[in-house]
């Protein structure tokens, strides 16, 4: 059976392209959860994660570990990192802006006099 009425034609049109859209919702969903990270701050992760995070290369993240400027845990040869104390490392490094030191400067001249 021909169907020629044009709107039942869009109608499958739109229908079929809705179910292959729908297939690709549901595979984009299964890898955005293989790759998200997770958020208990708290959870142990792997070096390659943790190289992620801190966007620095897993021999670097090794150089900060043996200089004991980045906290991790080791067992049975694997380093472990918790990501809140890597974020914490992170913002530990801020830079004051020239606003704050002038801030400071006023504060320590006013304790000078």
């Amino acid at each position: 059976m021909n169907n020629s009425n044009p709107f039942e034609i869009l109608k499958q049109d739109l229908s079929t392209q809705l179910a292959e859209i729908k297939v690709l919702l549901l595979a984009l969903e299964e890898r955005f959860r293989a790759v998200a990270p997770s958020t208990n701050e708290q959870e142990l992760i792997g070096i390659k994660e943790a190289s992620n995070i801190l966007n620095l290369a897993i021999p670097t993240i090794y150089g900060l570990v043996s200089r004991r400027e980045l906290i991790s845990y080791k067992r049975a040869r694997k380093l472990y990192f918790k990501r809140s104390e890597l974020v914490q490392w992170i913002q530990s490094g801020k830079r004051s802006s020239v606003f704050e030191i002038h801030a400071k400067a006023k504060k320590f001249n006013g304790y000078q006099k």
